[in-house]
């Protein structure tokens, strides 16, 4: 069963992505559709703004989590979630974050812990306003665009509808693997959603 949080979070899960419907289903996105996917699955479907993200509260597996989209833009994201865990004293460790990335291709998941940005804007942001890599990551692939296109025109772009199909199951599977990390921890999620489906 799922309870509005009145305490202290025990965790916080922020999916990343840029505010505003121009935005909505690009493959920056991701984050933000894995994370709305996963308030779903909880039945928490109801984000305020609060500050400079929006945050929704949810009880799940006997812990307190609350859920974040920060609305600061992908290249600050890291603005919104150290207000976020500073308002709550919480450190880096408590934290997971969901992003698109570039380097994996597209319907592959990756979690782990700590690490470098891996040139993402966004986790870059966070790594340099926490001080800190050490935050959980679930990083969702979007594959790579062509030598010829810009990186970041090609990240602001739309899914093909081939595309569109395999990432609404990888999306799917992303909000799954925060439920497992929530229950069982990362070790086990990697064990489970770090293999490729083919």
């Amino acid at each position: 069963m799922v309870h509005v949080m009145k305490n202290m979070p025990d965790m916080i899960i922020a999916g990343l992505g840029n505010p505003g419907r121009t935005y909505e289903q690009t493959r920056h996105n991701v984050g933000f559709r894995a994370l709305d996917r996963f308030a779903a699955l909880v039945k928490s479907t109801r984000f305020d703004n609060i500050g400079c993200a929006l945050q929704a509260r949810v009880r799940l597996m006997g812990k307190e989590i609350l859920l974040i989209k920060p609305m600061t833009y992908m290249n600050r994201s890291g603005v919104a979630l150290e207000y976020v865990l500073r308002s709550w004293q919480l450190e880096p460790e408590e934290l997971v974050v969901i992003h698109d990335d570039l380097d994996l291709p597209i319907g592959r998941l990756r979690l782990r812990r700590d690490g470098g940005s891996g040139g993402h804007k966004g986790t870059q942001s966070i790594i340099d306003h926490l001080s800190s890599q050490a935050f959980m990551r679930v990083r969702i692939g979007i594959g790579k665009p062509d030598l010829s296109d810009d990186v970041t025109e090609y990240v602001l772009t739309q899914f093909n509808p081939a595309e569109q199909e395999l990432m609404t199951t990888t999306i799917n599977r992303a909000a799954q693997s925060i439920q497992a990390i929530v229950a069982e921890g990362l070790i086990a999620a990697m064990n489970i959603y770090n293999q490729s489906i083919e």
